[in-house]
């Protein structure tokens, strides 16, 4: 079996797993789109479907709308 240096640090390295489980679920998320046709990242789709829904927001009520951090959604605007 493989070594897994998180395992051994125990509770105190839980962060760094909820981490990892994330980028698994952040990877997946991508093969997924990708295997339905959908050339999107994963953190997309919320706000594409908030402008949808609601038409145009800035930037400041998407990250409220959505609980993303300004920077973050002027990363997926851009």
């Amino acid at each position: 079996m493989e070594r897994d240096f998180l395992t051994e640090l125990g509770y105190l390295a839980f962060v760094t797993r909820l981490k990892r489980l994330s980028d698994n679920m952040l990877h997946d998320g991508r093969r997924l789109y990708r295997e339905l046709g959908l050339d999107i990242e994963p953190n997309w789709y919320a706000v594409f479907k908030l402008l949808d829904k609601y038409g145009p927001q800035t930037v400041t009520e998407i990250a409220a709308s959505i609980g993303f951090s300004h920077p973050s959604i002027v990363s997926i605007v851009n």
